[in-house]
């Protein structure tokens, strides 16, 4: 039974990643993402909905109940990774659609948005979480913002960078449920505010380089300088950007 539910679950995050990977390969030179449409919010709001039907009802109890004797805290670390992809793939021979600064603000504005929702929501409605620790279950942080990130990588890279994306969220959808911090319902609908805040993003970007009055064909240069303090035996570093 809980490897049914878990399986289940697995099924329902999944699918974005496909049927969003179908519009790569029609993608014009100019990117789609940026071009509202409605249908591009069909499956993010259905996830949503899905969650929110869900909220107090304990959906799948067995997936936490597997987790509620273990801790495991990747999932602190994996929601970081689709983000840092988005913004850093380029770099590693990826072939970005957006020059970095662009990236930059359709990231910054996405995770705004997410951020609005996600804590806003927790507030509302208060949902408490399966370990008891505190009522702020509904919707999962982590989980928007991995879901926020795979949905940007995928825009912006495609392919089996993705699918790579997406399946790193679902693992720390999955991760926040074993370790017995979120519902079933709490990840569905997080997913799905991930994924529009990242469309959200995207729709709002060449309204963002009007504004900013960038052109589009003059890319900014970025510098990285690393550092290490031998006093503290600490590592740091400088990053300069110049729009």
């Amino acid at each position: 039974m809980r490897n049914a539910a878990l399986a289940l679950t697995v099924c329902l995050l999944l699918p974005a990643a496909h049927l969003f990977a179908q519009q790569d390969s029609t993608r014009a030179a100019a990117p789609s993402a940026e071009h509202f449409s409605a249908k591009q919010a069909v499956v993010p709001a259905l996830l949503i909905t899905a969650g929110m039907a869900g909220i107090n009802g304990e959906w799948m109890p067995e997936i936490n109940e597997w987790g509620s004797h273990w801790a495991f805290s990747a999932d602190d670390y994996l929601r970081f990774v689709p983000a840092a992809g988005f913004l850093g793939l380029e770099y590693l021979g990826a072939k970005a659609k957006h020059p970095l600064r662009e990236r930059l603000a359709a990231g910054v504005t996405a995770f705004a948005v997410m951020s609005v929702a996600t804590y806003g929501l927790k507030g509302i409605v208060s949902e408490q979480r399966p370990d008891g620790e505190n009522h702020s279950s509904f919707p999962s942080g982590h989980t928007s913002f991995a879901f926020l990130g795979a949905e940007l990588v995928r825009s912006e890279y495609g392919g089996a960078y993705g699918w790579a994306a997406y399946g790193i969220a679902t693992g720390t959808a999955l991760l926040r449920m074993a370790n017995n911090k979120h519902w079933v319902n709490d990840v569905l609908a997080s997913a799905g505010i991930g994924i529009l805040s990242a469309k959200v993003g995207m729709w709002l970007l060449p309204w963002e380089r009007r504004l900013l009055g960038w052109n589009k064909n003059k890319q900014g240069n970025v510098a990285v300088v690393p550092f290490y303090e031998p006093t503290t035996k600490g590592f740091g570093g400088a990053l300069a950007i110049t729009l």
